[in-house]
């Protein structure tokens, strides 16, 4: 049975049940932040629903935050069904995407196989981490202050993930982003910041960063057990957060912090003529 791929910004209630039990039935653990399946989805995420008749039978979730790009997880059994939704959102995007990044749980290789004979090229990999309690051992914190960022921080924001990430194309921050992000200050220092993403009890640490003046006097650890204590303070159901698999002051902190590896995720760039 020929199927159809359909674009979309948003996902109904019951698509979202559909999209969810789809995912979960897979057995995989696959690059979807923690708010992508919700109905008030943020302003820079997409969807694409593939249907063989009334079946679900293949998923994508967009997410571009840099004029041009676009990152997106494929969920999908048959490659008929990828190049569709592939197709999809070439279509929805035409003239304006220049560069696809496709992210992989390397145990999919049967999708790693069909990037492959896409054109896309392997780049990078990162690993995602989830927090178990038995293992955490909390910082001093050494009187370090965790505040939510307001507009008046948001340059700060901005510079401390060019500072980290080199996001020299980021010129804004969202309202929604802002209010997701908490700053570390050391008296009247802004030490570093990382973003909350949650939902259902799922927690997601995003954009974690130091300030470089302050990097290896553990400040970083002293942030995270802040953040942390905050979350396990509450009623959760699950915290991640991922890392660059070069990574290794990053992946020390996070493992002696109580993070252990739960998936390996590959990333496939491929440039776009259109």
């Amino acid at each position: 049975m020929t199927g159809r791929a359909v674009f979309t910004k948003s996902l109904s209630g019951r698509e979202l049940a559909e999209v969810a039990a789809f995912a979960a039935g897979k057995n995989l653990i696959y690059k979807l932040d923690a708010d992508t399946l919700r109905t008030d989805c943020r302003e820079r995420s997409a969807h694409i629903l593939y249907r063989a008749g009334d079946a679900l039978t293949g998923y994508a979730a967009l997410n571009y935050f840099v004029p041009g790009e676009a990152e997106v997880t494929f969920i999908s059994e048959e490659e008929a069904a990828f190049e569709l939704m592939y197709g999809e959102l070439r279509r929805a995007f035409s003239g304006n995407l220049k560069k696809l990044i496709a992210i992989v749980n390397r145990a999919d290789t049967r999708l790693a196989g069909w990037l492959g004979r896409g054109g896309f090229s392997f780049s990078n990999t990162e690993l995602r981490m989830r927090f178990e309690a038995s293992n955490y051992a909390p910082g001093s914190r050494n009187g370090l202050e965790v505040k939510n960022a307001g507009e008046e921080y948001a340059a700060a924001v901005l510079a401390l993930d060019k500072a980290a990430f080199g996001l020299e194309s980021a010129g804004e921050i969202s309202p929604r982003d802002l209010s997701d992000t908490k700053i570390a200050f050391a008296g009247d220092k802004i030490v570093g910041k990382m973003r909350i993403e949650s939902h259902e009890g799922v927690f997601a640490i995003y954009g974690f960063s130091i300030s470089p003046e302050y990097r290896g006097k553990g400040f970083g650890r002293d942030f995270l057990s802040a953040v942390l204590e905050g979350i396990t303070s509450q009623s959760y159901n699950k915290i991640y957060l991922e890392v660059e698999e070069s990574n290794m002051v990053a992946f020390n902190l996070y493992k002696n912090s109580g993070f252990q590896v739960e998936a390996v995720f590959d990333y496939y760039h491929k440039r776009i003529d259109l």
